[in-house]
């Protein structure tokens, strides 16, 4: 089954739509993510954000007449939740503790690379086109741009940790991504909540095995905190994340991934208005060259093979079919 990308004026209007979400929203989950964890451990922070989440849109799913999932589909979701939330949005919380948000926004800025490289060497996988590898590249151009070589080069010690955190975090993300394409999942929006639900759930467990509710207390809440979680449920999860579920399935992946190259624009001027984060004129000349790079890769044009939903995998491929 083909899904192009040209389609009718509305199926435009929805990607366009679903791209603003996704870029301009989640570009304010980093701010948000560090008023939350100034209060709260980051595991339990996350698991409760997902588990809230993906409670209320399933039970809204389903109240709308979705069928039950299987068995088949709550495993294939959990592989995908774990992936893209588990993996992805931990190593972003995780880094945050100790690596300003526009820097860690830089960082997440590298996942069109790993989605390139995941689809490229994933079995049948698609070599990507030259304007998308140059659309690649301007946009690492334009992110060490934005960093400043001195900052990378001594100017500003980077904890090396928080670097591998973000990195393992997108490599995650990537996979997901790639291989979400190729799983057969019940409708969009229950999938989505069953993911959230399961992510949530792995990261309550782990935030309890780490005694984090033991050394979490009530009254260290603020009302940032409490604001920024609710509005990473709504805005961060619900909303965002959902965009970002529907493109997967009328998008190609190199493609939905270039909202990373957006992302930071937003986040760092967020983190210098909000907190008290650095913001100079190459910053905005980076931004300039990371929004080119964005234009060359989503105005490129692709491989129809890139453009195919995997309906059955080739011989020799497990297909990661629920039906």
């Amino acid at each position: 089954m083909e899904i192009p990308l040209h389609g009718s004026r509305i199926h435009k209007l929805r990607v366009l739509a679903a791209f603003l979400c996704v870029c301009i929203i989640w570009g304010t989950t980093f701010i948000a993510i560090r008023f939350a964890i100034d209060s709260i451990p980051p595991f339990l922070m996350a698991g409760t954000r997902f588990s809230i989440a993906g409670l209320l849109l399933y039970l809204w799913e389903r109240l709308r007449g979705a069928p039950s999932p299987r068995r088949l589909h709550w495993l294939l979701a959990g592989i995908l939740g774990t992936l893209l939330l588990v993996f992805g949005n931990l190593g972003v919380v995780l880094a945050e503790k100790t690596i300003p948000t526009g820097l860690v926004s830089l960082l997440v800025t590298m996942t069109p690379v790993y989605v390139v490289l995941v689809n490229w060497l994933r079995p049948s996988g698609t070599r990507p086109s030259a304007r998308i590898f140059l659309g690649l590249l301007m946009g690492i151009a334009g992110m060490i741009a934005l960093v400043g070589p001195t900052k990378l080069l001594g100017g500003q010690s980077i904890d090396l940790l928080g670097v591998v955190c973000v990195s393992v975090g997108c490599f995650g993300f990537a996979t997901g991504t790639v291989f979400s394409r190729i799983m057969k999942l019940p409708h969009a929006q229950l999938s989505t909540a069953m993911q959230m639900l399961t992510a949530g759930a792995i990261l309550l467990v782990v935030s309890m095995a780490l005694g984090e509710p033991a050394h979490f207390q009530l009254q260290d809440l603020t009302w940032k905190a409490i604001l920024s979680v609710a509005y990473l449920i709504v805005f961060g999860s619900l909303i965002a994340y959902s965009a970002y579920v529907w493109l997967l399935r009328h998008v190609s992946p190199a493609r939905v991934s270039t909202y990373t190259y957006v992302n930071p624009i937003v986040a760092v001027f967020l983190g210098w208005a909000m907190g008290g984060e650095s913001l100079s004129i190459h910053t905005m000349i980076a931004a300039s060259i990371i929004l080119f790079a964005v234009w060359l890769v989503t105005g490129a044009k692709q491989n129809p093979v890139q453009e195919i939903v995997v309906a059955k995998a080739p011989k020799g491929e497990l297909e990661l079919s629920a039906r």
